[in-house]
C-alpha cells in the first residue's frame, strides 16, 4: 500500500513538472535570431504589445507562442483577453495613426486586403474634436495685410480665400509646414492662384476624406496662420490697417452732378428709375399742363 502511494505521488509530481514545462514553453519568447529574421522580412513590433510583430499586409506573429495568429472574419485577434483590430494595428505600426475608435474603410471593398494602402479610418478625428475659426480673429489677421471694405464679411468665401492665398504666399506658409501631415489638403483647398481654388467637398473627394475631417484639417491650418499673425501683431511686427475708403456709388456721383446742375439753373437728373405710379403721375401732370397751354392760346 505504501509503495502504491509513493508511486502515485511520483506520478503526480511528474505530471505537474510536465505541465509547468509546457506553461513555460508557451510563455517563452522565441530565439532573437528568429525575431530579427522576421524584421528583415518586413515585420515590425506593435507599439504597446511587445509580443506581437506585424507586416504591411496585416500578418501577425506572436513571439510568445511562436505562431502566426489567424484573425476572425471581422479581422480581429485576441491577445491577453483583449480584442484588437488588425487593420488598426497596421495603421498604427506603418502609418503612425493612433489606435482609436472608429470604423475601418477598405478602399477596394475587399476586407481580406489588409495592406496599409487599402485601409483607412472612416474618420480621422473623433466627434469631440472641433476647431472652428473665429471670424473676428480672422478679420483682424486679414487687416494686417489688406485694407478691406468696412462691410466685408468673412463668409464671403471667395474674397477670404483670395486674401489668404496672398498672405500664405507672402509668409511662406506652405514651405514652412511642408512636412506637416495633411498640408497637401490645405494646399488643394486654397490653391496657388484664384483658378485653382476648390470647394471643401471637392477637396475632400480629391484626398478621399470625409467632408467633416477635411473641414477640421482646413480650419486647423487656418487657425495656425491666424495665431502666428496675431502673435506678430502683438509683438509689433505687424499693424492693423484702416478699412478701405468708401468708394462713391453711382447715386453719390449723380448727387454731385445734380448739385452742379441746380447751382447753374438746370433741372436735376433723376437719381433712380421711376416707378409706374410716378410715371402715371408725371403723365397726368404733363397732360394738365398741355391742356392749360391750349386754353391759354385758344386752341
Amino acid at each position: 500500500m505504501e509503495i502504491y502511494k509513493k508511486c502515485h505521488r511520483i506520478r503526480l509530481k511528474q505530471v505537474k513538472q510536465k505541465n509547468q514545462f509546457e506553461e513555460m514553453k508557451q510563455k517563452r519568447y522565441i530565439h532573437p535570431k528568429t525575431a530579427r529574421q522576421l524584421k528583415k522580412d518586413g515585420f515590425r513590433a506593435v507599439q504597446g504589445f511587445e509580443s506581437l510583430l506585424i507586416n504591411e499586409t496585416g500578418k501577425v506573429y506572436n513571439l510568445q507562442t511562436a505562431k502566426y495568429i489567424k484573425p476572425t472574419s471581422g479581422n480581429y485577434i485576441r491577445i491577453e483577453k483583449e480584442c484588437l483590430s488588425v487593420p488598426k494595428l497596421v495603421l498604427l505600426t506603418f502609418k503612425g495613426e493612433q489606435y482609436k475608435s472608429g470604423q475601418i474603410v477598405y478602399i477596394d471593398g475587399n476586407k481580406t486586403n489588409l495592406s496599409k494602402e487599402n485601409i483607412k479610418y472612416s474618420r480621422l478625428f473623433t466627434s469631440e474634436q472641433n476647431n472652428k475659426v473665429n471670424a473676428a480673429d480672422l478679420l483682424t489677421a486679414l487687416r494686417c495685410y489688406f485694407e478691406v471694405d468696412k462691410n466685408f464679411k468673412i463668409r464671403d468665401n471667395f474674397k477670404t480665400r483670395l486674401y489668404l492665398q496672398h498672405i500664405i504666399e507672402k509668409r511662406g506658409f506652405f514651405a514652412k509646414y511642408k512636412k506637416i501631415q495633411h498640408i497637401e489638403v490645405y494646399l488643394t483647398y486654397l490653391g496657388k492662384h484664384i483658378f485653382e481654388q476648390k470647394s471643401i467637398i471637392d477637396t475632400a473627394n480629391a484626398h478621399g476624406l470625409p467632408v467633416r475631417d477635411c473641414l477640421i484639417i482646413i480650419n486647423s491650418f487656418t487657425n495656425t496662420l491666424i495665431s502666428e499673425i496675431l502673435q506678430d501683431l502683438k509683438n509689433g511686427y505687424l499693424h492693423e490697417l484702416e478699412y478701405k475708403p468708401k468708394q462713391p456709388t453711382k447715386t453719390d456721383e449723380l448727387k454731385q452732378v445734380n448739385k452742379y446742375l441746380t447751382e447753374n439753373g438746370h433741372n436735376p437728373v433723376r437719381l433712380r428709375k421711376q416707378s409706374e405710379k410716378e410715371i402715371l403721375r408725371d403723365y397726368e401732370k404733363f397732360s394738365n399742363e398741355f391742356k392749360n397751354t391750349k386754353q391759354e392760346h385758344g386752341i
